[in-house]
């Protein structure tokens, strides 16, 4: 198999990978932009950061998912951008969950933990997205 035909096998997955890449970049650069406005000491500014990048990285992942990875032509927006958030809200009560769980709790390795929650939250985001958001109607 050559390379070539590698990526145009596999580039649903592909570009889901990079596009999470580059919302993790997001998420990152809007969380301290948002460190020059708010405290991060603060309960209160600390959430005001994670929920602020949160938003800006679900959108472009929203943005991006749509167009480029499940290329999808619905005209729906509005339900798939209320699925998808609904799905991300759902993965961010599981990372929490987990973290508080098995770090908190159990007392296992922060990164350790992380990496297992990476793994967990991308497969899932993108299952979610594949079979209940973008997923593919069937023409008369």
């Amino acid at each position: 198999m050559s390379l070539k035909s590698f990526i145009k096998d596999h580039r649903e997955v592909i570009s889901y990978l990079v596009f999470g890449v580059l919302c993790t970049i997001v998420n990152f650069v809007v969380s301290h932009i948002c460190m020059l406005f708010f405290d991060s000491k603060s309960a209160g500014g600390m959430f005001a950061i994670v929920a602020i990048s949160w938003v800006a990285s679900v959108a472009f992942a929203f943005i991006t998912n749509r167009k480029f990875v499940f290329r999808s032509k619905s005209d729906n927006v509005a339900r798939e951008a209320f699925s998808f958030f609904l799905g991300r809200l759902g993965t961010l009560g599981m990372d929490y969950g987990i973290r508080f769980l098995l770090v908190t709790l159990a007392h296992w390795n922060f990164t350790l933990v992380w990496v297992i929650v990476q793994i967990v939250v991308v497969i899932f985001n993108y299952v979610f997205s594949k079979k209940f958001v973008f997923k593919k109607t069937k023409k008369k």
